[in-house]
């Protein structure tokens, strides 16, 4: 579409849309696609918590630490993974291998101990 003498603000929330163009629309190629972000600022939502009651990291490193520790519990509980034992389990198979456990691997090893568990 073309907008006779759009001023600067309709410029440049043009330019956006069309960078965005690919994306904008998802949801509406995609039905099970929400239409808002809302789950996604949900489950960052404990992050943002911490950083405002502890006044955020001493350290970059600390906070990309918490980040990715932040992820890893998140994608947990979407998979409906305990994260205290995936970390338990995770840190064995780390001091045994020298390499941390990847929840695809956890999972396995989950499904298997419970087919163990339910062939005895």
């Amino acid at each position: 579409m073309h907008w006779p003498a759009p001023d600067e603000i309709l410029q440049e929330i043009i330019k956006k849309v069309k960078r965005q163009q690919p994306r904008i629309l998802t949801f509406v190629e995609h039905p099970n696609a929400p239409y808002h972000n809302n789950y996604g600022e949900f489950l960052i939502r404990i992050g943002v918590l911490k950083r405002k009651v502890s006044g955020g990291s001493v350290s970059a490193e600390g906070a990309n630490a918490y980040a990715i520790l932040l992820s890893v519990y998140v994608t947990c509980k979407l998979r409906g993974i305990s994260f205290p034992e995936y970390m338990k389990e995770s840190l064995q198979h780390y001091i045994r291998t020298g390499k941390p456990m990847l929840l695809r691997t956890y999972s396995t090893f989950i499904a298997e101990s419970c087919n163990q568990k339910m062939a005895a």
